[in-house]
C-alpha cells in the first residue's frame, strides 16, 4: 500500500489499528502507531487508547507504560477504559503502588474512575494478602459515590475467606444482601470451602442448601468441601452422611470426592475401608490417581501391613500411575513415624520401585 497508491493517512491507519485490535493483535497494532509515527502522522487519541488498553489486557505492561508515556509527553490524556486497563494490568503485575498511583493521576487528569476500576486495585490488594488496603479502596469506593457491585463482593469475601476471616466474610456478605445485591455460586462456594476449613460443617451445610433454594444449580465440589470436613475431623458417619446425599441428589461423586473419603479412613486405621471404596470408584468409571493410591499405601503402611501396600504400589504403576517424590516422602514419613522400619523385603521394594521413580 505505501509502494503502490497513494500513502497512507491517519484516517487509513485509524481503521486499520481498529481492525487489528479487534483481532486482539496488539502488537501489530503497536507496530501500526510506529509506522505512523514514522510517516509523520500521529494518531488519535482513540487509537492510543485503543491499544493501550490492548496491550495491557495482553500483560505488555513495558510496553504499554512506553506509549503512555508518548500519549503524555504530546498531551494526550487516556480515558476510563484505558486507564482501568492500565491500573488491572499493573495489579497483575503485582505494582500496586505504582497501580494506585494510576488512580491518582487518572483522578488528577479528570477522569473519573468506575467501579471496574476499582475492582481492579481491590483485586491485586486481595491477591496480595493487603486486606487493609482492601477496606481504604472499599471506602474510597463509598466516597466517590458509587456503589460495590457483585464482582466487588466476591473478591473481597474470596480474600477473607483464604484469610480464614469468616467472621468478617459473613458481615460482607451482610452488607452484600443489604445493598440488594444477590450472592452468585461462586460466593456460596467460597463461604462453604472457607466454613469447613474452620470445623463449622453444619454452617456450610446450610449454604450448600441455601444455594438450591436460590436457583443454583449445585454440583459435586461444595459437597467435596464438606466431605473432606468431615473427614479431617475424624467424623466419618458425617461424611458418609454427605456421600449418601450427593448420589439421592443425582450427583457423581468425583475422583477428589472418593480420595477425601478414603483419606478420612485411612486416617483412623481403617484401611480395609478405603480399599473397598477404591472398588466402588472403579465400578463407578472413575479413574484413580496418584493421590488416591498414594493415600492408601500410606495408610497401609502406617498400620503395618507392607504387603498390601507393595500389591498397590505394583498396581499404580501397572495402571501407568507414576508416583513423583512427594508420594515416596509421604510414604517414607509415614514409616518414619511409625517406626517400622523393619527391612522386609516387601518394604525394601516400595522404597525401591518409588525412589526409581521420583528420580526418573
Amino acid at each position: 500500500m505505501k509502494e503502490n497508491g497513494p500513502s497512507p493517512n491517519s484516517f487509513t491507519y485509524g481503521v486499520l489499528i481498529g481492525c487489528v485490535c479487534g483481532g486482539l493483535d496488539f502488537e501489530k497494532a503497536l507496530g501500526l502507531i510506529g509506522e505512523m509515527l514514522g510517516f509523520g502522522l500521529e494518531p488519535s487519541e482513540f487509537s492510543y487508547n485503543l491499544v493501550l488498553s490492548g496491550l495491557c489486557k495482553k500483560g505488555m505492561i513495558l510496553a504499554a507504560a512506553i506509549l503512555y508515556g508518548r500519549m503524555v509527553r504530546i498531551g494526550i490524556r487516556g480515558n476510563v477504559v484505558s486507564y482501568t486497563s492500565f491500573i488491572d494490568g499493573l495489579c497483575r503485575a503485582k505494582k500496586l503502588v505504582e497501580a494506585k498511583n494510576m488512580l491518582y493521576e487518572m483522578q488528577e487528569n479528570g477522569v473519573n474512575p468506575e467501579i471496574l476500576t476499582y475492582n481492579s486495585l481491590i483485586h491485586g490488594y486481595c491477591d496480595n494478602g493487603q486486606l487493609e488496603d482492601v477496606m481504604e479502596m472499599l471506602t474510597f469506593v463509598a466516597s466517590s459515590g458509587l456503589h460495590p457491585n457483585v464482582h466487588t463482593f466476591t473478591i473481597v469475601i474470596g480474600a477473607l475467606c483464604k484469610e480464614g476471616q469468616m467472621e468478617e466474610a459473613l458481615r460482607v456478605l451482610d452488607v452484600m444482601i443489604q445493598e440488594g445485591l444477590s450472592p452468585d455460586k461462586f460466593v456460596y462456594s467460597t463461604l462453604v470451602d472457607g466454613l469447613c476449613k474452620e470445623g463449622r460443617l453444619e454452617d456450610s451445610l446450610q449454604f450448600i442448601h441455601q444455594m438450591e433454594e436460590s436457583g443454583f444449580e449445585n454440583d459435586v465440589v461444595a459437597y467435596n468441601s464438606l466431605i473432606d470436613g468431615y473427614c479431617k475431623m475424624g467424623d466419618m458417619e458425617g461424611a458418609k452422611r454427605i456421600f449418601d446425599e450427593i448420589r439421592e441428589k443425582g450427583f457423581q461423586p468425583s475422583v477428589i470426592t472418593y480420595n477425601a473419603f478414603m483419606d478420612g479412613f485411612c486416617k483412623i486405621g481403617k484401611s480395609e475401608v478405603a480399599e473397598a471404596l477404591l472398588l466402588d470408584m472403579e465400578k463407578d468409571g472413575i479413574r484413580p490417581d496418584v493421590i488416591t493410591y498414594t493415600t492408601l499405601i500410606c495408610g497401609l503402611c502406617k498400620e503395618g501391613n507392607f504387603d498390601k501396600a507393595a500389591c498397590f504400589v505394583d498396581e499404580m504403576l501397572c495402571k501407568g500411575q507414576v508416583p513423583d517424590a512427594v508420594t515416596y516422602k509421604i510414604v517414607l514419613d509415614g514409616i518414619r513415624r511409625e517406626c517400622m522400619l523393619d527391612g522386609s523385603e516387601n518394604l525394601l521394594h516400595i522404597l525401591g520401585e518409588l525412589t526409581k521413580r521420583a528420580k526418573s
